[in-house]
């Protein structure tokens, strides 16, 4: 196998791991967003308590996000040391 036909086959693998928590995380990030967009738009503001559940809302799915990179990063890893896995 060529070495970008190998390239294109690890990247379309790696993105095959948590496919599930990586659109959760994606989807948490823009309803916070939106969230926090409409509590601006509230007379409260953004410092109502739907300004910060958006933010909460936001930090958590950052961290789906963190969690998705690590397990990336120890999948590449584990694949690296072990290549016919």
């Amino acid at each position: 196998m060529s070495e970008p036909v190998r390239r294109a086959v690890d990247a379309r693998e790696l993105r095959g791991v948590a496919p599930i928590a990586r659109g959760v995380g994606l989807f948490g990030c823009m309803a916070g967003a939106l969230l926090l967009a409409y509590a601006s738009r509230t007379p409260a503001g953004v410092h109502s308590p739907l300004g910060y559940s958006a933010l909460a809302v936001v930090a958590v799915s950052w961290a789906i996000f963190a969690y998705v990179i690590v397990r990336r990063t120890r999948y590449a890893r584990a694949r690296a040391l072990n290549p016919e896995s």
